[in-house]
């Protein structure tokens, strides 16, 4: 859940980010410009944000969560020991 947390507020702070400048654009009648912004530089910036946040988010949760609420602790402790016999 925290790494699904941080990589969409990530996600939301570059996209209104590119909003914002969408907007301020609109405001100021530059439509040539908009095209040229949202070609150029939007589209690569969504691209690149979505690679590096994939890689940020496999990257979070790769590693196993620590505690007595861990499922992966959970399940270990209802699991027989290697070698055990049974």
């Amino acid at each position: 859940m925290r790494a699904f947390t941080i990589v969409n507020l990530i996600w939301f702070l570059v996209d209104a980010t590119l909003t914002a400048n969408q907007i301020r654009l609109y405001l100021d009648d530059q439509a040539v410009v908009m095209g040229v912004v949202k070609i150029l530089i939007e589209a690569p910036a969504y691209l690149l944000s979505a690679v590096v946040l994939w890689r940020l988010y496999h990257r979070l949760t790769a590693r196993p969560c620590r505690g007595p609420a861990c499922p992966f602790h959970a399940l270990s402790a209802t699991l027989p020991a290697r070698g055990a016999s049974t």
